[in-house]
Parts: structure tokens; C-alpha cells; sequence
């Protein structure tokens, strides 16, 4: 995996055939969506990788030598033909992934659930992916989605087994979020053995830390949806948001690779409702976040309205698509976000994240316990946990929350700061914020995919954003 012009997007879901499940049970459409247009549309949105999913799933050991007939192939025929790269979903390592023990057991070792020695895993994972790794589209897998940490042993074991066969294979590893709901009497055995004692913060860094120490991963992502709606019709959002980038974002500093995020694009219903239906604004404010912590990797949870929901439900008008592969407004609206990320993603994939401050200003409008979780006994009641090395004295004009983070530029020798008005986006609240930088004159400023040069007053620049928005500062 090779980031260096542009950010790595793609989305979930984006493989539809001619079918939808709900509480089990299929129905069909009139026509397959499994074209060459359909394809295009994808690419035409902004993204520059496809995820072949179950709907075209591949068994490679039941179905060797049947490649060239699969389903499997036609989409990655169709995704080359649009200059997409793509990974794709097989299901013995989505089985093994997720086993609950250990894969490596000469006494019980049968070929299929155990195995005498990590050479005789290579051999059946590689004759699992032999047909479709030849593919020239093809540069990966994904693997079993949100693991337990008790799955870590036979994940590690998959992971490992994988890149020794394709040292540069992709491989979409994708993590459970940190909620402290997951850390309770009724919710337990998520992150680690001791969770309980441990507490939600120091139990998810935990399953984070263990999971980079049994697979040496390429990168580190999860998947978090903050945007959310109660059944009165009340919005907010999720409370540990921030936090759990920051802790992903520090594992990633330590491990020194890149930061890999899945984004919420719907409006999901479980036994009430759940996430809302994102708005322009909500997007702005999830990807300015996301460029502020360092991300690399963008992917969306969903494209297309998830194909099997079992028991979940999706607004059809929420995603990217309908479920007939009509565009809705968020189609629109994340195309033209997606532009502008890649307009400066040459030179975001450059710096690293290396620590960030959150600040509020008294009245926050909207929901700001996303933000309160930073709060410590200071004179303003902010946290002072990371000392920039230029950024100072920074004010906010208005009520509201802003979002500071340090990134660096290891081989330039370069600081840059990412400023977001991170208040809640349902507010639409503008915000001017003024940052000053020790010993700097001007600064180069990157914002919509624009660039800029200002002069600093005094060492100090005034920005104006509004909600969701953010901007990205090189003072020199």
C-alpha cells in the first residue's frame, strides 16, 4: 500500500447485485447493478478504490479453477476498466480471522480449522487467493470486521500469514470504536480480560496496543458514526468522538503508520432511532476532524444502503446512493468534498499528527459533551495536555468549540496546524478564530482545497470558519 498523491477512499457497500436482505429474508430488483455504468458512477463520486464485498464473495476453497466464471471477477474487470484499484472479501479469512483460538495446532491440525505450522497456513491462504490476487485491479483482502480482543491469537496468526505470502498486500483490518458503553457489567469482554478494572479509556488503548502487537499492522482504523438522533427527535453527538481519535491517532504516532477511519454516511434505525441523515455540514465537520487527526484513509459506512441489514434499517435517501443506484445529495456534496481533500492530500500525506488541544467557549451552542471529555481544572477550563511548539494564544471570538491540532512534516522539518470549528454542525454556528505562532511572519494557508499566503499581525492569524470547517496553517 503506497500513499503518496492522494488520500486512499473508498466505501462499504458499494457492491450491489440484484438483491436486498432484511430480517433474513430477500428481495429483488429488476435488474442487476452490477455495471460497468454503476462502476463509474462509484469513481465519479470521488473514490479511487472498490471493496468487492460478500454480495460477490469468494470461497477459494471450494471454488478454485471457477475464477474466470465468478462474479468476483466481472466486478474487477469492471473496476480496472475505471482505473480503480480494489480489495475483495474471501470467506475462509473472514473465518479464520474470527476464530476465538489459536490456528496453529499440530495435534489437531486438519488442513481447514487447524494447522500443523505457519507454513502449512501459507499454503491454504495463498491457494485461497491465488486466482484473484492475480487480478491487476487487485492489491487486497479484508478480514473479519470489529474483532473481539479474543480473536487477536487467529487474527494476528491471518495477518501475518498474509503479508508473508504479499509483503504489499492491503489488508482492511477494521477495529471496534471506544464507547464506554462496551465497558460494563452488561457489555464486557470487548477489549481486554481486566476491562472492568481497567476502565473504558485505558481498556480500549489496551485492545488497540494488543492488536499492533499481534499483527504489526500497515495502519489502524475503526469505524465510528457521531451524528446521531434520539426518537423525540433530538440530536447530539456521540460522546467519546474526539477521544477515540485522539487515542488512535497517538497509537499511530508511536507505531509511526498511517491512521485509517470508516465515516458515517446514513441514517440507521436499530429498536428506535440511531444515526441521523448526515447534512452538508455534518460531512464538512467528520472530514475536518479526520484531516485534523492525521487520517489517510477515508471510507464511509455506506455507499450503497446495507445490502444484508438483518435487523437494522437504513433510509434509502441517506447514503451515497438509493437502492437502485440513484445519486442522492450526499453523492453531490461528497464529491465536491472529495476534490478538495485531494487537492491538498499531497501535502497533508506528509505530516504525521503529533498532539492537539480542544477548546470551549462559554455558550457552546448544540450538544458539546463530545468536547467536555477534554475539560481539566484550569483557569479557563481547558485542557492543557499538549504544549504546541508554535501555536499560542489562541481565542475564540463567539461561543463555541474548536478543534487545534500539531501535525509534522518529519523529512521538511515542518509544524502545521489544522483549525476546525468543531462545534455541533446542527447549530451552524461561524466562529473566528485567532491562533498566534512564535516567530512566524506569514503563513501558508490550505482551505477547500485552496491555497493561500497571509501575513501574520504580530505573529497572529484571524480565521473565520464556519461550523464543520477547517483550515490548515504552515506559519513561517
Amino acid at each position: 500500500m503506497i500513499l503518496q498523491d492522494e488520500f486512499l477512499i473508498f466505501g462499504y457497500h458499494a457492491t450491489c447485485d440484484d438483491w436486498y436482505g432484511y430480517k433474513g429474508v430477500r428481495t429483488y430488483l429488476e435488474k442487476s447493478l452490477l455495471t460497468q455504468e454503476a462502476m463509474r458512477a462509484y469513481k465519479q463520486a470521488g473514490f479511487n478504490v472498490y471493496f468487492a464485498s460478500y454480495v460477490v464473495g469468494w470461497n477459494g476453497d471450494e471454488c478454485r479453477g471457477k475464477f474466470a466464471e465468478s462474479k468476483l471477477k466481472k466486478v474487477l474487470d469492471q473496476a480496472h476498466d475505471e482505473g480503480l484499484k480494489a480489495f475483495f472479501f474471501e470467506e475462509n479469512l473472514h473465518r479464520l480471522s474470527g476464530r476465538q483460538e489459536g490456528l496453529i495446532n499440530p495435534e489437531k491440525a486438519d488442513g481447514f480449522n487447524y494447522f500443523a505450522s505457519e507454513k502449512e497456513l501459507d499454503e491454504y491462504i495463498e491457494a485461497c487467493l491465488r486466482e484473484p490476487m492475480s487480478h491487476p485491479a487487485a492489491i487486497g483482502v479484508s478480514t473479519k470486521d470489529e474483532p473481539l480482543w479474543t480473536m487477536f491469537t487467529a487474527y494476528g496468526q491471518v495477518y501475518r500469514s498474509l503479508k508473508r505470502i504479499y509483503p504489499n498486500i492491503y489488508i482492511n483490518a477494521n477495529l471496534l470504536p471506544y464507547s464506554s458503553e462496551l465497558v460494563t457489567r452488561e457489555h464486557r469482554g470487548f477489549y481486554c480480560p481486566n476491562e472492568e478494572d481497567l476502565g473504558p479509556v485505558e481498556a480500549y488503548r489496551t485492545y488497540v496496543k494488543k492488536f499492533c502487537e499481534e499483527t504489526d499492522p500497515d495502519f489502524v482504523q475503526y469505524d465510528d458514526y457521531p451524528v446521531h438522533e434520539r426518537d423525540t427527535g433530538e440530536k447530539y453527538l456521540i460522546n467519546g468522538h474526539l477521544m477515540n481519535a485522539q487515542m488512535v491517532a497517538e497509537i499511530c504516532k508511536e507505531r509511526k503508520v498511517p491512521f485509517s477511519k470508516v465515516f458515517q454516511a446514513c441514517q440507521l434505525f436499530t429498536t428506535g432511532k440511531l444515526c441521523k441523515k448526515p447534512t452538508e455540514r455534518d460531512m464538512y465537520w467528520q472530514m475536518n476532524i479526520g484531516m485534523a487527526m492525521g487520517i489517510k484513509i477515508y471510507s464511509y459506512w455506506t455507499y450503497y444502503p446495507v445490502v444484508n441489514a438483518g435487523f437494522e434499517t437504513y433510509d434509502d435517501t441517506a447514503c451515497f446512493v438509493t437502492k437502485q443506484g440513484k445519486p442522492n445529495p450526499l453523492y453531490y456534496w461528497m464529491q465536491r468534498i472529495h476534490g478538495e481533500m485531494q487537492k491538498v492530500a499531497k501535502t497533508l500525506l506528509k505530516f504525521n499528527f503529533e498532539g492537539m488541544n480542544v477548546y470551549l467557549k462559554d455558550e457552546v451552542p448544540g450538544d458539546c459533551n463530545f468536547a467536555k471529555e477534554f475539560l481539566r481544572e484550569t483557569e479557563d477550563g481547558n485542557i492543557r495536555s499538549y504544549e504546541f511548539r508554535k501555536a499560542q494564544d489562541v481565542k475564540m471570538k463567539n461561543g463555541g468549540v474548536a478543534l487545534i491540532t500539531e501535525l509534522y512534516d518529519e523529512k521538511a522539518d515542518r509544524y502545521g496546524y489544522y483549525i476546525v470549528n468543531a462545534t455541533d454542525p446542527e447549530m451552524n454556528a461561524a466562529q473566528e478564530i485567532s491562533v498566534a505562532f512564535a516567530d512566524c511572519n506569514n503563513a501558508t494557508v490550505l482551505y477547500k482545497g485552496e491555497e493561500t499566503t497571509i501575513e501574520l499581525v504580530n505573529g497572529e492569524g484571524k480565521f473565520s470558519l464556519d461550523c464543520g470547517q477547517g483550515v490548515f496553517v504552515l506559519p513561517y
